[in-house]
């Protein structure tokens, strides 16, 4: 989920995002103050070694085409990821037509590349390349999301998205504007030859960082808040503070972590003697070792920390209509996930991953308990002789296509 499942399970050695990728769309809500009448845990069903066979088939395949086949790839996994997640006995399922993720990726490596392009050609270009991201990157998320939506069901019966082009761009414009600021401020400092500017530079690079939990929040806000499941509407009820409690101590833990690593390396490299010197197999090893050390620390603390406090704040903090979740998701237990599955995946050189993938999946999934005040099967009863089809919103994605979120 990115930090949420399953609309994201949808987030990492599986990286966090990784297991939300896999995970259903399914919009989450908060846990109600009142105990609910009906309480449903999660359930994975899914294994390593069924899993492996999918894998590298579309490993081969997609090798094979160059990438092509990436996008049938994903249809393939993610079916198999969502059918193999059960909410009262009822699996989940998706539906995504692979022509159109795969037209979605053509359009956005086109728009990357032109992107980067624009960079190289000249300032006047990468400011214009600016601008254009600012306007059609809000539309492209937008698209994606409801294409990932009205794409997933439970119970035979689709989910939806209402979210409009003008709602993305005042939930995400401002955020894309902070986020190519630094690189407008670059162009136009190549145009102008303005001195102040490498220091404004700085100053919008750390606004970004200090402003990033912010622009989390409105984007979930967008997410969550515009899901439907039939006649029931999604919100968001998190504030700005959830997310600073969040990403404050992940700063401190990161900064630790980088202060470490630093002295660690000093302390080999110093150990190594002067700079012309050739570093003997010993010290290479040192280094090495010291890099290893460093990337375990971080998957032991940074990553399990990140995502366990994301998927619990997301889940506990959105409702689909009168139906809660409960996300207890535990930091430690998933550290040593994380760092069993990159051993193992080192160990088989990556033939390891497909069990990784499943186990993480499993772990986050199986955390999450669903509350509701009348049973799940009335609930879609009700739905449909309430006039909800199986084919939900569907029609709108005729023009929809997939960018990988």
């Amino acid at each position: 989920m990115n930090e949420s499942m399953p609309a994201g399970a949808p987030p990492d050695a599986v990286p966090p995002r990784a297991a939300a990728e896999f995970a259903p769309t399914v919009p989450m809500a908060r846990e109600t103050t009142a105990a609910p009448a009906h309480r449903y845990p999660l359930r994975f069903t899914g294994s390593g070694s069924e899993y492996f066979r999918i894998w590298i088939v579309n490993l081969l395949l997609t090798i094979v085409t160059v990438g092509v086949y990436s996008a049938w790839a994903k249809v393939r996994k993610l079916q198999y990821f969502y059918r193999n997640t059960r909410l009262d006995e009822a699996a989940f399922d998706f539906h995504g037509d692979p022509k159109k993720i795969l037209l979605g990726r053509i359009i956005a490596l086109a728009l990357f590349l032109g992107y980067n392009f624009a960079f190289e050609f000249s300032p006047v270009a990468a400011l214009v390349a600016v601008a254009a991201a600012i306007l059609v990157a809000p539309w492209l998320v937008r698209r994606a999301i409801q294409f990932k939506h009205t794409n997933s069901s439970y119970r035979g019966l689709r989910f939806g998205f209402t979210g409009t082009s003008a709602d993305a761009m005042r939930a995400l414009g401002p955020a894309v504007a902070l986020v190519t600021l630094p690189a407008a401020l670059t162009a136009l400092m190549q145009l102008t030859e303005n001195e102040t500017l490498p220091w404004l530079v700085i100053v919008a690079s750390l606004a970004l960082l200090c402003l990033y939990p912010l622009m989390h929040l409105r984007f979930k806000r967008f997410h969550h808040g515009n899901a439907r499941y039939g006649t029931l509407a999604g919100s968001f009820t998190a504030e700005w503070d959830d997310f600073y409690v969040v990403y404050l101590p992940l700063v401190l833990i990161f900064i630790g972590w980088a202060f470490l690593f630093g002295l660690g390396m000093a302390l080999v490299f110093g150990a190594i003697g002067k700079p012309g010197r050739e570093p003997s197999f010993v010290q290479l090893a040192a280094i090495f070792a010291t890099a290893l050390l460093a990337y375990g620390l971080l998957l032991a603390t940074v990553a399990p920390f990140m995502v366990t406090r994301l998927q619990n704040l997301v889940w506990g903090k959105t409702r689909l209509g009168d139906i809660g979740f409960d996300s207890r998701l535990r930091m430690w237990p998933i550290a040593a996930l994380y760092l069993k599955n990159a051993a193992l995946i080192a160990l088989t050189l990556g033939l390891y991953w497909p069990w990784a993938a499943v186990a993480v999946a499993r772990h986050r999934l199986q955390a999450v308990e669903v509350a509701s005040p009348v049973a799940l099967s009335e609930l879609v009863g009700r739905l449909e002789a309430g006039g909800v089809t199986a084919t939900g919103d569907a029609a709108a994605d005729v023009f929809g296509f997939d960018i990988g979120l």
